[in-house]
């Protein structure tokens, strides 16, 4: 997992939109409930204030994946999401 907050000391951090990448390996069957489970993740963190997912690269064949998540605290949405991996 790596992010991509603004950096300490900027006046600006807190309105800085900064990215959650999410990389994992996943199998061709993982395909269609990673889709369902981003399509009902949506809405609760838009709800929760804590961000909104922005996009994946998933491989159609099994893989990996690196899925992209941003909202204005990394932690905080990392803390969201983390119980459901």
């Amino acid at each position: 997992m790596l992010c991509w907050p603004g950096r300490p000391g900027s006046d600006t951090q807190e309105q800085r939109v900064q990215r959650l990448i999410l990389y994992f390996q996943h199998g061709i069957e993982d395909i269609v409930p990673w889709c369902v489970f981003i399509e009902e993740l949506r809405p609760q963190l838009v709800q929760l204030g804590v961000g909104e997912f922005d996009s994946d690269d998933m491989a159609i064949d099994g893989g990996d994946c690196e899925a992209i998540f941003q909202g204005t605290n990394v932690e905080e949405l990392f803390a969201v999401l983390l119980p459901h991996f």
